[in-house]
């Protein structure tokens, strides 16, 4: 008998935060909504990298010292193509936390992203001189060097 006191008052205590919840204000508390940067993440799991750099960058509008928020800030503009904007955003999660390995790891790739983009641009540079040099030599032009 007492076992099954036991059973139906540990019911009763799991049941009542629903009933009363139910019962009181429809809205949600503020608690259980979904953050602006947890909904950032999710925007970058589905690698829709243009709303999760805007919800990123309302986190950071709100609290500038959110580094986690500027690092995901910096992941999402360079995935965007926007480079310096991702330099940048890295660079200020690091001036608040500056051993924060995720942001210090990723601006050592964006770095280094940076800088093969800036060698294979002066490769094709280089490409396209030998090529126009190959057609002047090829027509047998004297003034190839003027």
């Amino acid at each position: 008998m007492i076992i099954r006191l036991n059973i139906l008052s540990l019911v009763f205590v799991a049941a009542l935060p629903g009933a009363v919840y139910s019962a009181g204000d429809p809205a949600p508390p503020e608690t259980l909504a979904i953050s602006a940067y947890e909904q950032g993440r999710e925007q970058a799991r589905s690698e829709n990298w243009d709303r999760a750099a805007a919800l990123f960058q309302s986190v950071v509008e709100k609290d500038g010292q959110d580094y986690r928020a500027l690092n995901m800030l910096g992941y999402s503009l360079r995935q965007i193509g926007r480079l310096a904007d991702s330099l940048a955003a890295y660079d200020r999660a690091l001036s608040i936390k500056p051993d924060y390995a995720p942001a210090l790891e990723q601006l050592s790739l964006t770095a280094g992203f940076y800088h093969g983009y800036l060698i294979a641009l002066q490769v094709l540079q280089v490409l396209v001189c030998l090529v126009i040099a190959a057609l002047i030599f090829k027509n047998k032009s004297d003034d190839w060097l003027a």
